[in-house]
């Protein structure tokens, strides 16, 4: 253990008590994510009863906050985006870069609702199958589009050059990305589960950071942030997966979470709860979900490391001043937007394959009729 100046220990018992009130935020977010999304009234009693009346409208109050939310995002993105890198000043490019940024959001984020809630949808396994695929491409390729203005925005400001260029760009297309990837967790996989993403990530940064306060002795990378501990993300790796876990199995997360998907979401979303493969209370699942969240916990440190080169290449401290004390929205989920797509992936790909996986004869029998039939 290291000696600490009376500067640090002051930062660090900030840093404990933001961490000590994101981590009680989070847990009653998750409460809130597992009775909204709870859909049984098997076991009778009060709670049973009052999850009755409530769940039509828990659901319908968190996707009114979420749109307004995620609408607002691209326009304050917009804002911290010229503030480091084109510095134009100007609200109304601002304001266009920011819609252009949600609209690139909406289109396959709209897809994907209608994909999944019209009947003749959720009907028929072999257009799940198919739809997935087409999903998969759009919600990549039209944020894609944006890489187009971004490199022409950027060229015509003074400020211009291969790490700017890289940075704009990966940020104007991410955003999208993020929103969409967002909807998809919320609608798709359950508001619980995505807050226990956020739970591990804001975790891995907290301890991390504390871990390095109070062990840390060889840098990570002294170049681009020197303050951050080979310790510190030891320390924040483990700590961040222990009470990740620690939450899904209190609140059976792994078990009913998963499953919530099987009751609404036809076949496609059906066997990422199955019993064949996938999410559920076997202890496979259980070294799935050990095995994901030490990839998230490791990436959101990276994360963190590429936007602190964008930063320092500009010489700002933070991306903006919209949280007092805290920075800018980026400088706040600047680990967190890659680490939610990346987890967004991870489980498209694993609602996929167990697909392919548990309705093979269904996805391949019609397809091979059809070839034998030419």
């Amino acid at each position: 253990m290291r000696k600490i100046s009376e500067e640090q220990k002051k930062t660090l018992l900030t840093r404990s008590k933001t961490g000590a009130f994101l981590t009680a935020f989070c847990v009653l977010l998750i409460i809130v994510g597992v009775f909204s999304d709870s859909r049984s009234s098997d076991n009778g009693g009060f709670i049973s009863q009052l999850n009755e009346k409530l769940y039509p409208l828990l659901p319908i109050l968190m996707s009114v906050a979420l749109v307004l939310i995620l609408t607002w995002i691209p326009f304050a993105v917009a804002r911290e985006l010229d503030n480091c890198f084109t510095k134009f000043g100007s609200r109304r490019i601002n304001f266009w870069i920011g819609l252009t940024m949600l609209l690139a959001a909406l289109i396959p984020t709209i897809y994907m609702l209608v994909s999944i809630y019209l009947p003749y949808y959720n009907s028929d396994v072999n257009i799940l199958w198919w739809n997935s695929i087409i999903f998969a491409f759009v919600q990549y390729a039209v944020p894609g589009l944006l890489l187009i203005p971004a490199y022409f925005i950027l060229k015509k400001s003074n400020n211009f050059n291969k790490v700017n260029l890289f940075g704009y760009s990966f940020i104007i297309v991410l955003l999208p990305i993020l929103l969409i990837n967002v909807f998809y967790l919320f609608f798709v996989r359950s508001f619980a589960t995505v807050m226990v993403i956020v739970f591990l990530v804001s975790m891995t940064d907290t301890w991390a950071y504390i871990s390095g306060t109070i062990f840390g002795k060889h840098k990570l990378a002294p170049i681009i942030s020197p303050k951050k501990t080979w310790e510190g993300a030891i320390g924040g790796f483990l700590v961040a997966i222990s009470l990740a876990l620690l939450l899904m199995f209190t609140f059976s997360i792994g078990e009913s979470q998963f499953k919530l998907q099987t009751e609404f979401f036809g076949a496609q979303y059906q066997s990422a709860g199955s019993a064949k493969w996938g999410p559920g209370e076997t202890i496979g699942w259980w070294m799935f979900t050990l095995a994901m969240f030490a990839v998230l916990s490791v990436y959101s440190m990276f994360s963190d490391l590429l936007f602190s080169v964008f930063k320092r290449k500009n010489k700002i401290k933070d991306y903006s001043n919209i949280f007092p004390g805290h920075g800018g929205l980026l400088d706040r989920i600047d680990s967190l937007a890659p680490t939610l797509v990346l987890y967004s992936a991870i489980m498209f790909i694993v609602g996929v394959c167990s697909t392919f996986i548990n309705h093979t004869d269904t996805i391949l029998t019609p397809a091979a009729a059809a070839i034998s039939g030419a």
